[in-house]
Order: structure tokens, then sequence, then C-alpha cells
């Protein structure tokens, strides 16, 4: 269907074929995915489409970010709240599977085949490097309490949080019969057992 002329404002257009984009990203794999069916279901004419992005790997990787942008203020939100260390790492997990929960096109990009393109999957990588900066930095003032050294073990630490997050999940989707707060039970306590006895100085030579 096509889109009547001026019944939307340039923001509200945009923000319908990003939704239309979601969708077909979602039921599609990226080679698959057709603009003129992201047109279609946005209800605006291609040429039109080709305004806002000018290619559909363009498309994608504004939703990449749009995507990590939004998994962080989930993330934010938590992280920066007030509370025992534990509480907030407790919450911090849940909000993350409820993100996955809520938003499967969100992780599906967040985690596109390298295969794909190369310039999507650098976009990828530096996106979730950034957001691996900006956790360690929320993270700080328990990793200062942890006693945890500045360098290695604060960036890894961070690192593997997430790798572990990204394993529960791909677990989770295997495993659909079990729920959120199931999964998010077992990984608070994979992940704080291992934490805790670091901050107590514990290392293992």
């Amino acid at each position: 269907m096509s889109e009547t002329k001026g019944r939307l404002s340039g923001p509200e257009r945009r923000e319908r074929i990003v939704e239309a984009a979601r969708e077909v990203f979602t039921e599609h794999d990226y080679d698959l995915a057709s603009m003129g069916e992201i047109a279609q279901r946005a209800g605006v004419s291609r040429p039109v489409l080709y305004d806002y992005f000018p290619s559909k790997k363009a498309l994608l990787l504004s939703l990449l970010a749009l995507e990590m942008t939004e998994l962080a203020g989930f993330v934010a939100e938590t992280i920066g709240a007030d509370g025992e260390p534990l509480d907030r790492l407790r919450e911090t997990i849940d909000v993350f599977l409820r993100f996955v929960q809520e938003r499967p096109f969100g992780w599906r990009t967040l985690y596109l085949d390298s295969a794909l393109d190369e310039e999507i999957a650098a976009a990828g990588r530096g996106l979730r490097a950034t957001a691996v900066e900006q956790i360690g930095q929320w993270l700080e003032p328990d990793a200062d309490r942890a006693g945890l050294p500045p360098g290695i073990y604060r960036d890894l630490s961070v690192t593997m949080i997430m790798a572990a997050l990204r394993g529960a999940v791909e677990w989770w989707q295997e495993n659909p019969s079990h729920t959120r707060e199931e999964v998010a039970t077992v990984a608070l306590e994979l992940t704080w057992l291992g934490g805790d006895r670091l901050s107590r100085g514990e290392r293992l030579t």
C-alpha cells in the first residue's frame, strides 16, 4: 500500500520504515530480505524508502546502532541504580533477558554472522566493544569495592559476563520450557559466586 502524501511527518515515516525493516529482517536472513517488501509493509514507495536509506546495508547498519543503543538503555537503568552489587547484578541479568525476550530482532541483530558483510561485521564488533566499555564504567564502583585492579581483570570480567549472558540466551532459546526467572537465577549464581570469591582475594595461584 502506498503512503498518502503529507499524511506523515519525516520522523514518523522513518519510524514506520524502521519498524517494517525490523519485521522483515526478523523473518528473513539478510540476503533474502527485500527492500521492496520493507517498502510495502511501511506503506511507502521504493523511491521514498531509498530517500531515507540508500541501500539495504545502510538500513541494517542503522538498525544495528539503534538496537545496541536501546539495549544499553535497558541495562543502564538497572546498573546505574542504587543498591547492593548483588541486587543490581540480579536486575541487570533479568533486564538483559527481558530485552531478548521482548525484542528478538534486537538480539539477532547484535550478533549477525560476520560472513554476511565485513562492514556489517565491523560495525557490530565496534558497537559491542562500546557496550563493553559502557558497562565497565557503570560497574566501576563495584569493581573498586571488590578490589579488582584496573586493566585485564576489569576489562575481561565485563567481556566474560557479556559472553556468559550470550551463552545463557542461546541455551534458553534451545530450551524454551524454562522461564526467564529460572534462567536469570542460574546465570546470577554462576556469575556472582565467581565474582564473590575474587572480591575476597581468592586466586588460583
